[in-house]
């Protein structure tokens, strides 16, 4: 999410309810869920590169972390950049540059230029994580936000589970690059809808402007939010326990249990579906609800969660 304030009536006034075309929902979906699919579908080969590039485990998913990395920082850059100079041509060079990352991902030789180039996958894959968010924004607030953001949430919470089942499956017919491949496509085909259908949803009056010294007052108008930092610690520390499973468990699963890829996927995919259940839940109790009650209701779950896999560590349950 971007962090200038808007500001002047636009900012208070409760905006109008619009019509919204699949299309556009389909696109905003898909660039939230570059996350998911940049760092999942080829979770299920992580074993493979492991062999084909001759390097260790940790190397492998090095890979994994360089492009999360990547991504939370080209978020940092694009959401304010986005402010001042509107959401297209941002995201226009987030696209462009994640298909060509993308593509390099597949014909790189050795492991250092795969993490490298994993990296850079992450940094413009956060172009349309951040700017799909921010278009959201710029069209919605309050409850129809809360409502869009969880129809959004449908197609982001189906990529981490189709992810790796299509993954694996392209491993067990093909090689493991062609999953590059197929990720440097759909951002070509992103690419081409922002180029010729795709409005500028933030008008020019509405941008922020004093450059960098703008946006450092901004963050640091965030960073001294208790309630903002709680929000993003929650998250942080919830994402960071997720993805202590998603890099550990390709090698663990397969190698020390035997099972073959496209069974880690259909693995892998049940444990994303309380994502697109839960997501729906709380979109349908957008208004009903209150907001802090539903976010104290999810780190309680997140709690009771992370307590039973300590529990089931901690007692050898296997």
């Amino acid at each position: 999410m971007s962090t200038q304030p808007k500001a002047g009536p636009a900012a208070t006034a409760p905006r109008p309810a619009q019509t919204i075309s699949m299309t556009l929902i389909l696109a905003l979906g898909i660039m939230i869920a570059f996350g998911p699919l940049s760092h999942d579908m080829y979770l299920p080969a992580f074993p493979i590169i492991e062999g084909d590039f001759n390097t260790s485990a940790s190397m492998v998913q090095l890979s994994l972390t360089a492009c999360m990395f990547g991504s939370a920082l080209g978020q940092i850059v694009v959401g304010p950049l986005s402010d001042q100079l509107g959401r297209r041509r941002p995201l226009i060079a987030g696209l462009a540059i994640y298909v060509i990352s993308s593509l390099l991902c597949a014909w790189v030789p050795t492991i250092h230029s795969f993490v490298a180039m994993r990296f850079v996958q992450g940094l413009s894959g956060a172009a349309g994580i951040v700017i799909a968010r921010a278009i959201s924004r710029d069209m919605f607030s309050g409850p129809a936000l809360t409502r869009f953001s969880a129809t959004l949430s449908i197609i982001f919470g189906v990529a981490p589970v189709l992810g790796p089942i299509f993954g694996g499956q392209l491993i067990e017919w093909v090689h493991w690059q062609a999953v590059f491949y197929v990720l440097a496509g759909i951002a070509a085909v992103l690419l081409i809808y922002v180029l010729f259908g795709l409005k500028e949803s933030l008008p020019k009056e509405n941008r922020a402007t004093g450059g960098f010294a703008q946006v450092r007052r901004n963050f640091g108008t965030l960073f001294r939010d208790r309630f903002f930092l709680g929000l993003a610690l929650t998250q942080g520390f919830t994402v960071a326990c997720m993805f202590a499973y998603i890099s550990g468990s390709p090698f663990v699963l397969q190698k020390l249990h035997g099972i073959t890829p496209q069974q880690f996927s259909l693995i892998f995919a049940v444990n994303c579906l309380g994502q697109i259940v839960l997501a729906q839940v709380c979109g349908r109790s957008a208004g009903r609800i209150p907001e802090r009650r539903m976010i104290g209701i999810g780190i309680s779950m997140s709690v009771s969660g992370a307590t039973m896999v300590l529990v089931s560590v901690l007692t050898d349950a296997g």
